[in-house]
């Protein structure tokens, strides 16, 4: 019975592998084939993947360090393994907008947008290259869609803000940043932007408000405490300008900008401490930069006035004639030098000399006036009173100047004896 069933168990199974026959063997081994070729052509994709992920880590590297050149080879070594990645044309854009490829970067951000409508990134960079095309419009359209992608990044509310600016859509623009300070209440770059834009209003008060509240956020940021000086200065808070500049000079490379130290002579000038300013703008004035800076040599000039330093103003009146010759400032400081020597004579000569030089300046006339009516010369004090204020209608001083002469407004051709 065993050898029966041994027998038939042989039998079984060779009558089984006979029944499958060739056909099923054969057919089993070309599924397994397909299989192992599916799975070599995906392992080959995910290793190209990696290579291309790789340059791309390389690329932003290069990029990141400054070098552009190598930088869009490997980015473009990394596309051509894998073509469907958007940051890869993202980056490549960002190389050819510092390479100042502006057409080709855009080429790359129109890709990276087809392939990913939804990469914050693609929409920043897209603004950022339109800005630099000068179509604020469309930059202002990418910036606000990064911004809803992303509302928790106060760059790209800020960016699509002075969109709105630079295209006199401040109402706007202020609206839009006002609505975020809440979200955004320890963010310096808003309250700066608002300021920037209460200075664009006249709203000097407010744009210092906004500033300081943006240097306490920012205590470290000198382009921040520069705007805030400069509010300060405009709007005639000079002890507390005199107290930021003094803090912004002391920052990294900023003790070397004459600029800074100029605007803190003008604040010592204005808080009445005259002889700081002096030394401050002997020093500026000191140096071949300094030479032919006719602001400093103005400025020096007023505050040798203030000191009564009439050897140091007939310096002043000297160097501007000579760097400016065809401005006024020279000749109406040097006429001053003359006056305080009591040569009234010699300082009217000295305006008839910038007069010709200057025919449309008003500032000559009006100190013709003066010093006509000091000698006496009434109806030659009268004539400049006319003329200053044919030139300078609306000056202060020219209208007040014509109300104690008993001069109307008068037109240039009246004011010159001209048909």
């Amino acid at each position: 019975m065993r050898q029966n069933l041994r027998s038939f168990g042989a039998y079984s199974i060779s009558a089984a592998m006979l029944l499958l026959g060739t056909s099923g063997i054969t057919g089993c081994a070309g599924k397994q084939g397909s299989y192992t070729g599916a799975f070599k052509e995906q392992a080959e994709l995910r290793v190209l993947g990696f290579k291309a992920g790789t340059e791309f880590d390389l690329a932003r590297q290069q990029y990141l360090s400054g070098d552009l050149d190598k930088a869009i080879r490997t980015i473009d070594k990394s596309l051509s393994m894998k073509e469907d990645v958007a940051r890869s044309h993202i980056l490549r854009a960002r190389i050819l907008i510092e390479m100042d490829r502006l057409e080709n970067a855009t080429t790359a951000l129109n890709r990276a947008l087809e392939l990913d409508a939804q990469s914050v990134d693609a929409h920043y960079f897209s603004g950022i290259l339109y800005e630099r095309f000068s179509q604020f419009d469309r930059a202002y359209t990418f910036y606000r869609t990064a911004a809803e992608l992303d509302p928790t990044n106060s760059q790209y509310i800020i960016a699509a803000s002075e969109m709105l600016v630079q295209v006199g859509r401040l109402q706007e623009a202020e609206d839009l940043m006002r609505a975020h300070l809440t979200r955004f209440e320890h963010n310096a770059g808003l309250r700066q932007t608002l300021g920037h834009i209460a200075m664009m209003n006249g709203d000097l008060n407010e744009a210092v408000q906004m500033f300081s509240d943006a240097a306490l956020l920012a205590p470290g940021d000198p382009a921040v405490l520069e705007d805030l000086v400069r509010a300060q200065i405009s709007a005639g808070e000079f002890a507390e300008a005199e107290y930021s500049l003094r803090r912004l000079v002391t920052m990294q490379k900023n003790g070397e900008r004459r600029d800074l130290r100029h605007m803190l002579a003008r604040c010592l000038i204005e808080l009445d401490r005259p002889v700081e300013a002096r030394d401050l703008l002997l020093e500026l004035t000191g140096d071949a930069r300094g030479a032919n800076d006719a602001r400093l040599w103005i400025d020096l000039a007023n505050v040798s006035m203030m000191l009564e330093d009439s050897a140091r103003l007939r310096q002043c009146a000297a160097r501007l004639i000579s760097i400016t010759p065809h401005q006024p400032e020279g000749y109406v400081i040097r006429a001053m030098w003359l006056h305080m020597q009591g040569q009234t004579e010699g300082a009217l000569e000295a305006l008839a000399q910038g007069a010709r030089r200057c025919p449309r300046a008003g500032s000559i006339p009006v100190l013709q006036a003066v010093y006509y009516e000091s000698l006496g010369q009434h109806q030659k004090a009268r004539e400049a009173t006319a003329r200053a204020l044919a030139l300078m209608p609306g000056d202060p001083g020219a209208q007040r100047l014509a109300q104690v002469m008993g001069i109307a407004p008068v037109g240039i051709a009246d004011a010159f004896g001209q048909d």
